[in-house]
C-alpha cells in the first residue's frame, strides 16, 4: 500500500493544483500563492495580490525549457523560472483549465472554453527573458 513520507502545511486554503518539477522538487497552488517545495520544506513562493485570488486553473512545467507554465483566471498565461521568478505574460481568448506540454514538439497544448489550442513554446527557447516580479 502507499506509505506517507511527508506532509506539507504552509498554504492558507486547501492546495488545488499541483505538479511535479524535478527529482525532489514539486509545485503547489491554492487560492492565495503557488509554493515551490523540496524535501526540507518550502523553497520560494509567490503570493498573489489580494484582488486577484483564485488565480491558478492549470499548471503545467516544460522541462527543456526550465520554465513553469501557469494558466490563470485573469485570461493569462504566465512563464516562471524554476524559482518562482516571473519571465513572460501571454493573453489568452478563454479561461483555459488543463494543459500540457509536449516536449519533442516544444508545444503547450491547453483545454478550456473553446476547446483544445496548440501554443509554439520553440522560439522561446533563444528568447532572453527579462526577469521581473508578479504583475
Amino acid at each position: 500500500g502507499f506509505v506517507r513520507e511527508s506532509t506539507f502545511r504552509d498554504h492558507a486554503s486547501a492546495a488545488a493544483q499541483v505538479l511535479p518539477l524535478y527529482k525532489g522538487v514539486f509545485l503547489s497552488c491554492d487560492d492565495n500563492s503557488m509554493r515551490l517545495w523540496d524535501e526540507a520544506g518550502e523553497r520560494s513562493k509567490v503570493i498573489f495580490p489580494k484582488n486577484k485570488r483564485a488565480l491558478v486553473s492549470a499548471l503545467a512545467y516544460a522541462a527543456q525549457l526550465d520554465v513553469v507554465i501557469t494558466a490563470e483566471a485573469d485570461l493569462t498565461l504566465k512563464l516562471f523560472t524554476n524559482q518562482l521568478q516571473l519571465l513572460e505574460t501571454f493573453h489568452s481568448e478563454e479561461k483555459i483549465v488543463s494543459m500540457g506540454f509536449v516536449k519533442t514538439l516544444h508545444v503547450l497544448i491547453t483545454a478550456g472554453d473553446d476547446g483544445a489550442k496548440i501554443w509554439d513554446l520553440t522560439k522561446l527557447r533563444r528568447r532572453t527573458f527579462a526577469v521581473g516580479g508578479y504583475e
